[in-house]
């Protein structure tokens, strides 16, 4: 019975899926409906496509309404006892900064997220580290508290840190942003070894040529329900 349950579980996850990739989110909301009135409990695999749901729709609509709907996801999924795979935190923290100007609600969303990757012992690897913390660091975006709570959130093994390209952008960004992470600044000036650095242009594919061979779940990974631990293809992005 328990095996039919998941089976059962598993194409409402699929049907979701494929919903929330051809963006048919009327659609998407009759599935989620059917498996409540199936009784059908949602698992990881659920929530991730929901979040994604969400938040390819702030990206295509600018509205943040579905800011709100991510946080309820988020508060609905840690009260049920479940975790995303480390690939939906990925891919959700780079639609979030590769888009419009940081916002209070975005800004707190991101924080959200990095906060999911250490509740469920998550870790990333270089070539995603290195993309995230260039993508925070964005004039664009224009908040650094993302960029910093990103940083110390790799400091803890086996977390791969960034490409030294992508810390030298972070330390110009710092030197630009005044006295609140002046410290900060030093500590990652010390790591380059030096004064200040002038960056490179911040760029979504600037990783140093050595970032995509680490463990981890990457963005090219392909996505599967595994154990959440980065050191498998996950589900759902």
């Amino acid at each position: 019975r328990g095996g039919a349950a998941a089976f059962q579980r598993e194409l409402y996850n699929a049907a979701l899926g494929c919903c929330v990739d051809l963006k048919a989110y009327a659609e998407a909301r009759d599935v989620v409906a059917l498996m409540e009135t199936k009784g059908v409990q949602r698992d990881r695999g659920t929530f991730a496509r929901l979040l994604r749901a969400e938040l390819q729709q702030l990206r295509d609509l600018n509205d943040e309404a579905h800011v709100d709907r991510a946080l309820e996801l988020l508060e609905s999924m840690q009260a049920q006892g479940q975790t995303l795979p480390v690939q939906t935190l990925v891919s959700g923290l780079h639609s979030l900064l590769e888009g419009r100007v940081a916002t209070p609600k975005r800004v707190e969303l991101a924080l959200r997220l990095l906060s999911e990757k250490e509740r469920a012992g998550l870790f990333f690897n270089r070539k995603d580290s290195t993309r995230l913390l260039i993508l925070a660091c964005r004039p664009r975006w224009n908040d650094l508290t993302v960029a910093a709570h990103l940083w110390h959130s790799l400091l803890s093994p086996p977390n791969k840190l960034p490409g030294r390209k992508a810390q030298r952008v972070f330390a110009a960004a710092l030197a630009k942003a005044g006295p609140e992470f002046s410290d900060l600044c030093r500590e990652i000036q010390g790591r380059l070894g030096g004064g200040p650095m002038e960056a490179d242009a911040p760029s979504a594919d600037s990783s140093d040529s050595s970032d995509s061979s680490d463990g981890g779940a990457s963005s090219s990974d392909s996505e599967s329900d595994g154990d959440g631990s980065g050191s498998e293809a996950e589900t759902e992005a």
